[in-house]
């Protein structure tokens, strides 16, 4: 597994490397199929992190922030909503449920039974035949009898789980569940990504953004991006203060886009540009980044800033010309 997510961070990275859409295809394809292998076996459906699927979580949130590009300071739940990537753990129950389900609709259930009980009597029986030849003293404390039969509990919580919805469904409504239960009014105050809820379809803003615009887009929405602000937040040696320069309030992107004097110009030019959209207030600036030539024009601003000085090589380059970058949609 180590060796799949070293492959993904040489793809990508937050200013250069393949797009957010093939990054997250390579995800998608390669990696969480090796993840989820074989689920059916070891994973138990629940609603809760248990057993593999929480170590496992820890390789999905790590090539989730190399997909977009976000901080390790990143919340989870936002690295899987706008990654459109449902949590892991779900994914695995969904999988096991789709598993579980068809071998009772289909009769395989009784075939699964009928081989369980041919294998445990031959198991027994060449356990019987050790005993005899190693002569054991008579008294000796019996082995028990080895069983082997499919799991009537795990088909029980996979029809629990899915409630008599489709996989699909089930899925999509805990996703959602633990998404609200996560993001709660306080903390998702200050972060656009809180205003929106899990949407398959949310990673498509990206498609047309090269790899630093996205991870900047990415950085945006959820707060954690390299202005004072968050940088002042992490004890960074060189940020003695959270305040922007015109001193009206803490440095973030919110601020740039909508308050700072010292933007005021250029923050005009831009509202021209985004018109007839209007771009006054916070949800304004949240249903803006949700639309996908909106979003790329405020980026593109945000970087023209100055203030994101981690992106200025990337932004000198502008990226490979189509027909050298393979990556790109």
């Amino acid at each position: 597994m180590a060796t799949q997510t070293l492959a993904l961070t040489r793809l990508a990275a937050s200013a250069w490397g393949c797009s957010v859409r093939r990054a997250k295809e390579l995800y998608t394809k390669v990696i969480r199929s090796v993840l989820a292998y074989g689920a059916s076996a070891w994973h138990k459906v629940a609603d809760t992190k248990k057993g593999p699927a929480l170590s496992l979580t820890t390789v999905q949130n790590s090539c989730l922030r190399t997909v977009t590009g976000a901080y390790k300071a990143t919340p989870q739940c936002y690295l899987e909503t706008e990654a459109a990537v449902p949590p892991l753990d779900l994914y695995l129950s969904a999988r096991a449920a789709s598993f579980e389900i068809p071998t009772e609709t289909t009769g395989k259930l009784q075939l699964l039974r009928g081989a369980c009980i041919k294998a445990a009597e031959i198991i027994n029986r060449e356990r019987s035949a050790r005993r005899r030849r190693q002569r054991r003293p008579q008294g000796a404390t019996s082995e028990t009898p080895v069983t082997l039969w499919p799991s009537d509990a795990q088909l029980a919580s996979a029809k629990q789980w899915l409630g008599g919805q489709t996989v699909e469904k089930a899925l999509k409504e805990k996703w959602e569940q633990r998404w609200f239960h996560a993001v709660t009014p306080t903390r998702g105050r200050r972060e656009l990504a809180a205003e929106s809820p899990p949407d398959c379809g949310a990673c498509h803003r990206y498609d047309d953004m090269l790899k630093h615009e996205a991870s900047v887009l990415m950085q945006a929405c959820t707060g954690r991006i390299g202005l004072r602000s968050f940088l002042f937040t992490c004890r960074v040696p060189d940020v003695p203060t959270p305040l922007c320069n015109c001193g009206e309030g803490r440095e973030t992107a919110e601020h740039l886009i909508l308050y700072c004097k010292d933007f005021k110009e250029s923050r005009e030019h831009l509202a021209t540009q985004l018109a007839p959209n209007s771009l006054r207030t916070r949800r304004d600036l949240a249903a803006l980044t949700t639309k996908k030539d909106t979003a790329r024009l405020i980026v593109k601003w945000l970087l023209r800033t100055g203030r994101l000085p981690l992106y200025k090589r990337a932004m000198e380059v502008g990226g490979p010309p189509e027909h050298v970058n393979l990556f790109r949609p």
